[in-house]
């Protein structure tokens, strides 16, 4: 019985000896730890409209062609009326056929993110009426009749001058060597061309001028000639009034 427990407490005591040498020998894999890449955040998006400037526009013009320019980002690109305009530096210039009435101009500037600035431009194009050339002093009307119109005329010359109530003409505040211009209205319905006579009498006289040829500017039915206020140099400063008369030689319609 004793050689029996013997024999197999060596049997386990040569297995347990085996078993550790194996394992020492082979010791067990350790799988390395994964580390999950690093994610990136993203990038703030470009959500500013590019700058966006226009000079050149006026609320009204007489001229077909509207000339006018602007600034933006270098980068971006421009749109007038759906049109494309090329953008050098940040700079760009843009010609608009105009027609009569109202016209709407509308640009555009986009940056490469897709963002957009728009302005908005309303302008007036009036066409211009042609003048009357009046300058043939020997033009002798068949049927025609004279209308004299005499205006009184008041020029304030110098820095305090002030206006006066109950004249025709009343120019304030001009300085001596000072040129200045005013549209003076004619009669109305003034049938065809216009011969004209005029004198300045008083102390204006030496002031007021119509310049040679005379030309007449029409507005509906409505005839203007343009007046001249030349200030001579020398003048002192103070008030300075008169009489313009100016007689209308014209053709007298369906005669």
């Amino acid at each position: 019985m004793m050689k029996k427990l013997l024999a197999i407490l060596l049997v386990s005591i040569l297995f347990f000896g085996c078993t550790q040498q194996a394992q020492l020998q082979n010791p067990p894999s350790k799988e390395p730890v994964k580390t999950p890449p690093k994610t990136q955040s993203p990038a703030a998006k470009d959500t500013t409209p590019p700058e966006l400037k226009l000079s050149g526009f006026a609320e009204t013009t007489d001229k077909p062609l509207l000339d006018f320019s602007g600034t933006t980002e270098p980068s971006a690109t421009v749109k007038v009326n759906d049109a494309a305009v090329k953008v050098a530096n940040g700079k760009f210039s843009y010609s608009a056929s105009l027609v009569e009435g109202e016209n709407i101009i509308v640009v555009v500037a986009a940056d490469k993110a897709g963002n957009k600035k728009t302005i908005t431009k309303t302008i007036v194009y009036t066409k211009p009426q042609a003048p009357i050339d009046t300058s043939k002093d020997s033009y002798v009307p068949a049927n025609g009749v004279v209308n004299t119109q005499e205006l009184k005329i008041h020029l304030g010359v110098g820095p305090a001058s002030a206006g006066k109530d109950g004249f025709d003409i009343d120019m304030a505040k001009l300085m001596p060597g000072s040129t200045s211009e005013t549209m003076m209205a004619l009669s109305n319905k003034l049938d065809s061309a216009v011969h004209l006579e005029y004198s300045i009498s008083g102390s204006a006289s030496g002031v007021v001028k119509l310049p040679a040829p005379v030309t007449l500017y029409k507005l509906g039915e409505q005839r203007f000639v343009k007046l001249t206020i030349a200030v001579p140099p020398e003048l002192a400063y103070g008030d300075y009034e008169g009489v313009l008369t100016i007689k209308e030689t014209r053709e007298r319609a369906n005669q």
